[in-house]
């Protein structure tokens, strides 16, 4: 049995401000079964919700033995969680976006015969240092505008709705300290704020949907403009600067 107790709260999909985890009371994996312990406490708009009894997910495994995929666990407005399947490819799967009006609870990693791996998951006291270091592998299609080891910009072209994380490399080059051109057409995208102190990096979305910054669970993420979600006009830009664990976010929409 794996059994996980999460006190930091990852932030949700949603704009406001006061989005987040109040209480959190672990939960629990059991083969394919997924259960969370009663008396969770989330804040979605403002609205506290909680979860008075058990919740018990099924978790199945891939249809296949060269599959995997990830999957996500949310917090939703109804106090409950649920499970949302991420795509089954065979290498490098991406996790699904988070829901708006959702506080994202955990990911897991789902093969033929397997559901995560407790070896992988970093656990300090009872907060959640480091989820799964394989979420970093994202499926996405990267382009890099100038090939140089000193190149000041990187492009992401995103064919469908993806995460992203700030601790991601394109095409072997950190994103610190460039421009990130995003050309993610309608598809929306969450932005994992896992950054480390010292970094920075600008965002600039060429496509129409949204792009929704989120909170990694052992970091704060402070929202400079009062908003997470980056939906303005292609060209509309958002900016990450971070000091030790705390990241400030400046976001332009145009």
């Amino acid at each position: 049995m794996i059994t996980i107790g999460v006190n930091k709260k990852p932030s949700s999909q949603v704009a406001a401000l006061d989005n987040e985890f109040n209480v959190t009371t672990g939960f629990s994996l059991v083969g394919n079964t997924l259960t969370f312990n009663p008396s969770w406490v989330g804040t979605i708009n403002n609205v506290q919700y909680t979860n008075y009894e058990q919740v018990v997910l099924n978790v199945p495994y891939t249809a296949a033995a060269d599959l995997e995929r990830i999957d996500i666990a949310v917090f939703t407005t109804d106090g409950t969680f649920v499970r949302i399947a991420g795509g089954e490819t065979n290498g490098s799967p991406a996790a699904p976006p988070v829901p708006q009006n959702t506080l994202l609870a955990t990911f897991f990693k789902v093969t033929n015969g397997s559901i995560s791996d407790p070896a992988e998951l970093q656990l300090q006291g009872m907060m959640l240092e480091k989820l799964f270091s394989w979420v970093m592998q994202l499926s996405m299609d990267v382009a890099v505008l100038v090939d140089d080891l000193n190149t000041p910009q990187l492009k992401v072209d995103l064919m469908e709705p993806t995460s992203l994380f700030a601790s991601s490399f394109v095409s072997g080059k950190s994103i610190n300290g460039r421009n990130l051109v995003i050309n993610n057409g309608v598809n929306i995208a969450n932005f994992i704020v896992d950054s480390f102190d010292g970094f920075t990096c600008t965002i600039i979305k060429e496509g129409t949907g949204a792009i929704t910054f989120i909170e990694w669970p052992t970091r704060t993420l402070n929202l400079m403009d009062g908003t997470a979600v980056l939906n303005g006009a292609p060209g509309s830009r958002a900016t990450i600067v971070t000091f030790g664990t705390v990241s400030r976010l400046y976001i332009t929409n145009y």
